[in-house]
């Protein structure tokens, strides 16, 4: 990842920040990867610094590199960090400072690179509430059917609400198949959404010859159904 996206596939970036629909749900977000909580360098806005100043979504704080981390580096703190996040009553901040303690005190002189550079944008004394396991925002009695802690009744998408639907097919970002394009439209019901059609009939059969209709020609038949007659000559 970047300062300014998750992953280079662009999975999330600050672009998207003002696309969520957490408006009065605050959260806290860890972040897992190199430099997304870097904030030092004026003339560009880091992603962990936008979700923190997106008014009234986004979130209330950040956890994150502000330098390059390795992976390894991340799942030996992530180990120590994340169970303490489901404990109710503790600050963020002592959740931090235990965290890298317990890590430096289970594998001294090692992961220097989160002990130092993985950082807190927002207020340490702020005490989460954790969602109980089951349980959801909204109505209970109206499910949670994509399991997003989004109870169905508020539900703005299927997947992660914090993560919005940033094309508005009703389908949020983190499980679009096609984004920019509905994902409920498929005419020739390969699994792949219109807007990203390879080829009419099965993707998966590719379209060597690129008359825009999926699968190889045959003698008299073509492989996947949608070819409609041999161009033997």
């Amino acid at each position: 990842s970047s300062p300014s996206m998750w992953s280079f596939d662009r999975l999330f970036q600050v672009s998207d920040v003002n696309s969520l629909l957490n408006q009065g749900k605050p959260v806290v977000v860890t972040q897992w990867g190199c430099w997304n909580n870097y904030f030092v360098d004026p003339a560009n806005t880091g992603l962990g610094l936008a979700l923190v100043t997106a008014n009234d979504r986004g979130a209330a704080a950040t956890l994150g590199a502000s330098t390059w981390t390795s992976t390894a580096s991340d799942l030996a703190l992530g180990s120590q960090f994340v169970p303490l996040m489901t404990q109710s009553g503790r600050t963020v901040g002592d959740m931090l400072v235990a965290s890298k303690r317990s890590l430096a005190s289970a594998q001294p002189g090692q992961h220097t690179d989160v002990q130092w550079g993985w950082t807190l944008l927002g207020d340490p004394l702020m005490v989460l509430q954790p969602v109980a396991p089951g349980s959801c925002v909204g109505n209970p009695a109206s499910g949670d059917g994509d399991g997003d802690g989004i109870c169905n009744n508020l539900d703005q998408c299927a997947g992660s609400d914090l993560i919005g639907d940033i094309d508005g097919d009703g389908v949020c970002h983190d499980l679009d198949i096609c984004v920019g394009f509905p994902d409920g439209t498929d005419s020739d019901g390969d699994g792949v959404p219109d807007g990203c059609d390879l080829c009419l009939g099965d993707d998966a059969l590719g379209d060597p010859d690129g008359d825009g209709i999926c699968g190889t020609p045959g003698e008299d038949l073509f492989s996947d159904g949608f070819e409609s007659q041999s161009r033997r000559p």
